[in-house]
């Protein structure tokens, strides 16, 4: 999810039956100007985790499979970075929406040329997967469908997930309906904005169906706690020898 000073970036994993878990978050700086700091930043993260992050356990790290890269600001650079990177997608939220998600041309105008040349636009139904997120994290830690995160998860992820709260309103057709808002004008939830990115990846790449014949989480210890409301946490051997950097 791209700002005017940070990018912010998060990694999940998925087990089977659903389950979800968050690996790694991180916000890169720059200062609005020079994009080769996010280039770099994103390119350190990824070498990091394909060879550091060993969450799995010793000499297993974790694989990518699919990133998407908020384009609601500076869309320019985000298309030419995912035209670059073919591992990343832009995307950006809207409402009202029929489906979950719709792929179309990330610039069917060529209004920036080469920048956004071949490269397709993920438009995702924002209150949706809003709703797919809420829904996960009022499961049982590491139940079937459950979204997780460790014991030892920065604050500033905690405070980003519970940044927005559902509302029912009077939409201008007089009819009530459901909205997400930010809790305030100065809640940040950025990193909300990326895991539910990070969630539509997983069900493009067909991740939530991954069964115990494909694949696992090898866990730990397992110890649930309450950081604040609605969001739980599993505690795992989430980077191993790595440590936080």
């Amino acid at each position: 999810d791209l700002g005017t000073d940070m990018a912010w970036c998060v990694l999940i994993g998925w087990a089977n039956d659903g389950k979800v878990y968050e690996i790694w978050d991180q916000a890169i700086t720059w200062d609005d100007r020079d994009f080769s700091k996010i280039d770099r930043g994103i390119g350190h993260l990824v070498a990091g985790i394909g060879t550091q992050i060993q969450y799995l356990g010793k000499g297993r790290c974790p694989k990518i499979t699919r990133g998407f890269f908020d384009s609601g600001y500076k869309p320019h650079l985000v298309y030419d970075f995912c035209r670059r990177n073919a591992l990343f997608l832009p995307i950006k939220g809207q409402e009202p929406m029929s489906k979950p998600w719709l792929i179309s041309k990330a610039d069917p105008k060529n209004k920036y040329g080469r920048a956004s040349k071949g490269v397709n636009l993920y438009v995702i139904k924002s209150y949706y997967w809003q709703n797919i997120l809420d829904t996960m994290l009022q499961v049982e830690s590491d139940g079937p469908n459950s979204f997780n995160v460790p014991h030892d998860v920065h604050s500033r992820y905690i405070s980003h997930m519970n940044a927005e709260v559902r509302k029912l309103k009077i939409n201008k057709l007089g009819q009530q309906v459901e909205v997400w808002e930010k809790k305030n004008k100065f809640s940040k939830n950025d990193m909300r904005d990326a895991t539910i990115y990070a969630l539509v990846g997983g069900h493009v790449e067909s991740l939530h169906n991954i069964t115990k014949s494909t694949g696992e989480v090898n866990k730990t210890e397992i110890r649930t706690i309450q950081s604040e409301r609605n969001v739980r946490t599993i505690a795992q051997s989430r980077r191993g020898n790595s440590g936080r950097r």
